[in-house]
């Protein structure tokens, strides 16, 4: 591991050309080409130049970029008898008008480098849901809370948090486990008043718990009792983003940095800001500018649910609980020169060398992939195809009119009619003369 020069800025200028060239900053362009002059592209270009030299320069000067060497000959070896473990979720599509039936599953890949024979890997569907996680007795979920979408999220969410922890609970001997995308999530959009709580059946499979109150089923401090209870395993646990999502929050926290040490003046720090905001860069595509093959930024703690001057914005009822999720600590890593850098989220004090090298090398197995092969083959074996969630859709349909026409209330009749039987533009929906 060795820290590099500051990168020329004929080379950071190079890679802005090429990536504008291939269109990687299209849509960013686009976002205010609408109030710029005819030269918006050069403009931009050479803000964006500036801004990836500011970054660069304090990051290196500082010793916060260091290199990974891709050595497999050598690394391979040292892990075998290891164990990884790969963990991702799936969402059927369930496409049913003011239902929200679940049908999650979540799938994990284990295999030991080195070792020959049945038992150097495993599949196994670590966790399943096909069913109502808010209410069981209601299969048109009749609640105040209209958002489904975030209720599915929620659901999805939790759901491989704890396939995780299940997995140690059976497995017992994983030196690591890779999730796919961010370890931590942000739990205030699930605050929301009338977000309601899971069944207690699911709070119990999803943490192991029986006998949890109202309150503690809430997607909120159920989360935070799983993440706690991965991050005092003790083994390496992280998540792997691989699409860019558009936050700025790392390379916030960095002009942070560089204010308070003297690097950056304030003025100049709200020109960044601004420029960053108004073309909607992200941290992923600023550090593609910067890193080389190989290299990555120092891990920083990151406050996924904001900082200080976001807490303003946390539902009241949930305050204390999200003032106590834990950091994710959380660097940039590049795998090669041909893939944009990959964010690494882990709990703070693990071994970033050791969790970084496996990142590393996992994604450098097949030419061109760049990102860990393990969590491909798991997103593979976790997807639930369209056909099962056509079946569910089915079963789900089927279980709903038969309890419709077991009521005696001809309204609730009508409406499952009605929602499962007819489209937008049907007959039943035009107005009556």
């Amino acid at each position: 591991m060795a820290f590099e020069d500051t990168l020329p800025e004929e080379e950071v200028q190079h890679r802005i050309e090429t990536r504008v060239s291939l269109g990687h900053f299209m849509a960013n362009i686009l976002r205010a080409a609408g109030a710029e002059k005819a030269d918006v592209q050069q403009s931009f270009a050479k803000h964006l130049c500036d801004t990836a030299k500011l970054l660069d320069g304090f990051l290196r000067s500082d010793g916060r970029i260091a290199r990974m060497d891709y050595l497999p000959g050598k690394y391979w070896p040292a892990q075998r008898g290891r164990r990884f473990a790969f963990i991702d979720g799936g969402v059927a599509n369930v496409a049913l008008p003011g239902a929200a039936p679940l049908a999650i599953r979540v799938g994990a890949y284990l295999v030991r480098p080195g070792r020959e024979g049945a038992d150097r890997e495993d599949f196994a569907v670590q966790m399943h849901f096909v069913d109502d996680l808010y209410d069981p007795a209601q299969d048109v979920y009749d609640n105040d809370f209209e958002d489904i979408a975030k209720l599915r999220d929620a659901a999805r969410i939790i759901a491989e948090a704890g396939a995780c922890r299940s997995l140690f609970e059976e497995a017992g001997d994983i030196d690591a486990l890779l999730i796919q995308g961010p370890l931590i999530n942000p739990v205030s959009p699930y605050g929301t008043p009338g977000f309601p709580a899971y069944t207690a059946s699911a709070s119990e499979k999803l943490c192991r718990q029986a006998g949890l109150s109202d309150r503690d089923r809430h997607f909120i401090p159920l989360y935070l009792r799983i993440l706690r209870d991965l991050r005092d395993r003790g083994s390496i646990v992280a998540g792997v983003v691989e699409r860019d999502g558009g936050g700025r929050r790392f390379i916030k926290n960095v002009l942070d940095q560089m204010v308070e040490r003297g690097k950056l003046d304030n003025a100049r720090r709200t020109r960044a800001e601004n420029f960053l905001k108004k073309y909607s860069l992200s941290d992923t595509q600023l550090l593609d500018l910067i890193l080389r093959e190989g290299e990555y930024v120092l891990p920083l703690a990151i406050n996924r649910q904001g900082g200080p001057d976001e807490q303003n914005k946390w539902p009241k009822k949930w305050e204390n609980e999200i003032g106590q999720f834990p950091l994710a600590l959380t660097t940039f890593l590049k795998p090669s020169e041909n893939v944009q850098p990959l964010r690494v989220e882990t709990f703070e004090g693990t071994a970033s060398d050791d969790l970084l090298s496996l990142v590393l090398h996992t994604s450098r197995l097949l030419p061109r992939y760049g990102f860990p092969v393990g969590l491909d083959v798991v997103d593979r074996f976790a997807k639930v195809p369209d056909w099962m969630g056509r079946q569910i859709a089915t079963g789900h349909k089927v279980n709903l009119l038969r309890k419709a026409f077991a009521t005696d209330n001809e309204k609730v009749r009508d409406f499952s009619i009605r929602m499962l039987s007819a489209s937008g533009r049907d007959w039943l929906y035009r107005p009556k003369i």
